[in-house]
């Protein structure tokens, strides 16, 4: 089975962020250059495209091209593996449901405050800003066993980017049918919390602007043995956005290729 790189969904999530009722105007295609440290380094790019209510996502870890499509109308993530030409398909319609039992939305701390500080990326002024998301999780629902996941840095962020209506658009909808960027198996245990979390953190972000840097933490705190489990997979992540464009994209980008094998997951 073709698996993801864990931190691969969160660190693409941070570049873009939702606005309600905006209209799409024109495709995007963001190329953003992203480094982690922790237990499973990456040093890579990235490639986002958006077209509606479709995105696809592109990044090579570890020798491996990942590629990924989220349809927010079929309700389906379609995850290609490249080398093999094979697709799976799960359906998404029942994933945050699943969050729900895991995280207690009470329990989601975020916070988004600017420095006042900018910076110049990629030829746009972006707006400094301080974000903190603690989530309470457990590693199953009632059993007392969790940890308190923290992700804390800074994003910097565009309020009239390209294709910023685009983008507002699809975390629009994401958000209203309660979906998320991730592998639909973090639906469970802690990583339920993590989605949970970003989630919250794109409606702060959704106020501001399109993300074209972010540096930041991922850890757990806590004194019990889930803690000390889930500490191992702390890690540090940066991103910086390297070129945006507007360019019509082409539908094929957004379905499994013709003749490729295609297994339905759930």
């Amino acid at each position: 089975m073709f698996r993801y790189h864990p931190r691969f969904f969160v660190l693409c999530a941070l570049f873009a962020c939702c606005v309600f009722g905006l209209p799409a105007t024109a495709d995007v295609k963001m190329v953003t250059q992203m480094e982690t440290s922790g237990t499973a380094a990456t040093n890579g790019e990235s490639v986002v495209y958006i077209k509606g209510l479709k995105m696809r996502t592109e990044q090579e870890v570890s020798g491996r091209q990942m590629v990924s499509i989220l349809d927010l109308e079929s309700q389906q993530m379609i995850n290609l593996n490249m080398k093999k030409k094979r697709a799976e398909v799960f359906d998404m319609s029942g994933v945050g449901e699943q969050v729900e039992q895991f995280v207690d939305a009470s329990t989601v701390s975020v916070s988004l405050e600017p420095t006042g500080a900018t910076q110049n990326i990629a030829g746009a002024v972006c707006n400094v800003h301080d974000m903190m998301v603690k989530v309470e999780v457990e590693i199953a629902p009632g059993s007392g066993m969790g940890a308190t996941m923290v992700m804390d840095g800074t994003a910097c962020l565009v309020p009239d980017a390209p294709g910023a209506e685009d983008y507002q658009r699809f975390y629009a909808a994401m958000a209203e049918k309660g979906l998320f960027l991730g592998d639909p198996r973090a639906a469970q245990g802690p990583g339920a919390g993590q989605q949970k979390g970003m989630t919250e953190l794109y409606r702060k972000m959704a106020e501001k602007g399109v993300a074209y840097h972010s540096d930041m933490n991922v850890g757990f705190d806590g004194s019990g043995m889930m803690a000390k489990m889930l500490g191992n997979l702390s890690f540090d992540s940066k991103t910086t956005v390297k070129s945006v464009s507007t360019d019509p994209l082409s539908d094929s980008l957004f379905v499994v290729p013709s003749g490729w094998k295609v297994k339905n997951v759930n």
